[in-house]
């Protein structure tokens, strides 16, 4: 996804940066142009750090729904032009910063997707998908873990804005799906990898993309900046840290393995047969065609070995399974440390992936992969209270 510039009125600028990315990277590795990075911020004032004034010389400054589709338009207008693309969909638009707090409720109406439709912005049938950014919340430290992260009505009530946008897309324009482009954990001028980097920051994750695929978002893009602290993996040594893989990578292979490889995998949340289900634990069904193939269960309520002070808990859910499965295999994605465990202790389904094994998968490192015998039709399958497990059936 490329990126061009429309916060300037100099619209040659854009068309330069167009042209550079098609002559330089090729029209066969680019997924979409988009131009816009989180418009909804442009501002007649906009000033970072010290008053320093932050936007270019000739500047588009605030921008309504009216005048971002106006703008949006121009500009790709521009580049179909200027630029030899390919027929049909090829611009990704909107791209909506992310909010946080209260302010989450905004991200339901701001560059409202029904209202910029209805406006034209689509109306050359050129945009490809809708975007949002997604943060979870500024960074913190390892007391607010629990709340900052792992609380997931917090995470579910900020994906819930998106729903509307979903609907209507789903509903009036089939053939555009919703995405989110950039997703983190926090947001924050220093890292804090007792925050952004634990098994507890791994498992809402989990969540986070699980709970996204239930609600319809298409597709996600996880952000990787040079040694953040919510990223997957650091490369290479930088700012006194050495190259590692970051707990936040073993959401990847959980959630690939849950989604599969059929290409037909449809995923549903799935309510738990209990009067007072506990907190923070959510179950989701993988589904090809009408046949449960997976179910996942994401367990963040928060237990930590050095600070929660009690054995760590557990819940054995009962679950209903396909006729004819007699056993079922269940990963564990965990680390006997519990939710403040750095991916030095952490596995899934008993393997890890290192720096020093060039990010291969090594095999056998926790021996805690289980074969549950289904009884009456049900798979009693236990779930420690900060752990994630997928059920293969």
């Amino acid at each position: 996804m490329v990126q061009v510039p429309l916060a300037t009125t100099n619209v040659s600028e854009t068309i330069a940066w167009a042209q550079s990315a098609v002559k330089g990277i090729g029209l066969e590795n680019i997924h979409s142009i988009q131009p816009g990075n989180e418009p909804d911020l442009y501002s007649d004032d906009y000033r970072g750090e010290g008053g320093i004034e932050l936007h270019p010389p000739q500047y588009q400054g605030h921008l309504s729904n009216e005048s971002y589709v106006g703008n949006w338009t121009k500009y790709a207008d521009a580049i179909l032009d200027a630029v030899k693309l390919p027929q049909g969909r090829f611009f990704t638009a909107f791209d909506v910063a992310t909010k946080f707090g209260n302010a989450v409720q905004e991200e339901a109406y701001i560059f409202d997707v029904q209202t910029c439709f209805k406006l034209g912005i689509d109306k050359k049938n050129i945009i490809k998908e809708v975007s949002h950014h997604y943060y979870q919340r500024n960074a913190g430290t390892a007391s607010d873990l629990a709340a900052g992260l792992m609380d997931t009505s917090v995470t579910h009530n900020h994906l819930d804005q998106f729903k509307r946008h979903i609907s209507y897309l789903k509903e009036n324009h089939p053939e555009i799906p919703f995405i989110l482009n950039e997703v983190g954990n926090s947001l924050f001028k220093t890292n804090s990898y007792e925050f952004q980097a634990r098994l507890g920051s791994a498992l809402w994750q989990v969540d986070f993309y699980l709970y996204s695929m239930a609600i319809g978002i298409a597709r996600i893009n996880y952000q990787q900046i040079m040694h953040a602290g919510y990223d997957l993996w650091l490369p290479v040594a930088s700012a006194g840290h050495e190259a590692q893989v970051f707990s936040n990578f073993y959401s990847q292979p959980f959630v690939s393995d849950f989604i599969g490889s059929s290409g037909k995998t449809k995923v549903t949340k799935l309510d738990i047969s209990d009067e007072n289900p506990p907190a923070n634990l959510h179950v989701y069904g993988a589904y090809e065609g009408d046949v449960a193939k997976r179910i996942a269960i994401a367990n963040l309520d928060y237990w930590n070995k050095t600070s929660s002070g009690v054995d760590r808990p557990s819940v054995t859910l009962d679950l209903p399974v396909p006729k004819g499965v007699t056993s079922v295999k269940v990963y564990h994605l965990n680390s006997p440390l519990g939710a403040g465990a750095a991916a030095d202790s952490i596995t899934y389904g008993g393997s890890q992936w290192t720096y020093k094994s060039l990010g291969k998968e090594v095999k056998n490192v926790r021996e805690d992969t289980e074969t549950v015998t289904v009884k009456n039709g049900a798979a009693s399958v236990k779930v420690q209270s900060s752990e994630a497990v997928l059920v293969w059936l």
